[in-house]
């Protein structure tokens, strides 16, 4: 293949299927040059979609079951950020429906210490025995339930942000 790229940035000489794999560095592209708007639709492979939302939760809420909607898709794992605003609490999480764990903020139990909570993909840890812990409990057309699980007397709006992936 001989490709002849001119000084106006017009390529000439590609044949159909584009440029071979690989042939394109990170180092190739000036930093700034590309924009969002300059990639095509479908960069993703076939069949994935992928949609970022957030939600609030209110971790004085009882135990339950919550439906997410609004998805547009029927997501297969999903990335959770989630913190309470005005308190040192976050947490980063992720869910697959089998298989979920989360690191979180632990010095509500001590200080300057992170722990992992095997199981729940958030994780709203005050103190010890007080907390709000959620996983996904199952996946729908258009979303997703999460399973909310109170402990002690843990209170404080949680703000979840979260990355499915379908």
């Amino acid at each position: 293949m001989t490709v002849t790229v001119f000084g106006n940035g017009t390529v000439t000489g590609i044949s159909a299927g584009g440029l071979p794999d690989g042939c394109i560095q990170s180092a190739d592209i000036a930093t700034g040059t590309i924009q969002s708007g300059d990639i095509a639709s479908g960069v993703l492979p076939a069949g994935v979609s992928v949609y970022v939302g957030a939600f609030t939760r209110d971790s004085a809420a009882a135990t339950a079951s919550v439906a997410y909607t609004g998805v547009g898709f029927q997501p297969k794992a999903i990335m959770f950020i989630s913190h309470i605003e005005n308190a040192d609490q976050i947490s980063w999480g992720f869910d697959d429906g089998t298989t979920a764990n989360n690191k979180y903020d632990n010095s509500g139990g001590s200080d300057d210490t992170w722990a992992s909570a095997g199981s729940k993909s958030i994780m709203a840890r005050e103190s010890s025995g007080n907390y709000q812990t959620g996983g996904v409990s199952a996946f729908g057309a258009d979303g997703f339930t999460i399973s909310w699980v109170k402990a002690g007397s843990a209170s404080g709006l949680q703000y979840i942000t979260y990355l499915a992936i379908g």
